[in-house]
């Protein structure tokens, strides 16, 4: 048995996200950085990770050869600066959460700011958690602009909340259908104002 480059990108994705999980995404890219992706490898997590990848069944060549393979490819991206991803999947669409994300709380968000945009935004899609993975945001076009307010958050959240998105990149999953990756922005509350 080999691991396909997928395969090994999404076991590069997982183990980043855990361990950004447990570190903060910023100090995650830091490690990642300086060890060039060898700080995954002896994270808390790593061996469950490689366990439910089907890694340890491989034979030690391979084995090789994926751990070289994961650590560079989250070395690449921390280093490019690029999320990464994992791999989406198009059945996922109207879920809202992956499996595995469906007891997360996102009480602590419910706050509805009132939002005053300078010009208009086109507004579209439907986030989707994926946790440990990066949450992304399914929509049936690519944006004209690199700015978006997300139409529906509450299949993931539980309630409608103004969310942003800049986009970084998009993935096309089939006909009129995208997965919008990037960087978001939810407004709170200002500390000050009660």
């Amino acid at each position: 048995m080999t691991f396909t480059n997928q395969q090994i990108h999404d076991l590069a994705a997982e183990l980043f996200w855990r361990y950004a999980d447990d570190l903060g995404v910023q100090q995650a890219n830091v490690d990642v950085i300086e060890s060039s992706g060898h700080c995954l490898l002896e994270h808390r997590v790593a061996r469950s990770v490689f366990s439910d990848s089907g890694y340890l069944a491989l034979d030690a060549e391979e084995q090789n050869r994926v751990l070289n393979g994961a650590k560079h490819e989250a070395f690449k991206h921390c280093a490019e600066e690029r999320n990464i991803i994992g791999t989406v999947y198009a059945d996922e669409a109207g879920l809202g959460r992956t499996p595995g994300c469906e007891d997360i709380d996102t009480g602590n968000l419910w706050h509805i700011p009132t939002i005053r945009e300078a010009k208009p935004i086109d507004v579209m899609g439907t986030l989707c958690l994926r946790h440990p993975l990066p949450a992304i945001v399914y929509s049936d076009r690519i944006p004209d602009q690199g700015f978006i307010r997300v139409a529906n958050t509450k299949l993931a959240l539980g309630f409608d909340l103004p969310i942003y998105l800049a986009l970084t990149g998009a993935q096309e999953l089939g006909q009129d259908s995208y997965a919008l990756i990037g960087i978001f922005y939810i407004p709170i509350p200002h500390r000050t104002r009660k």
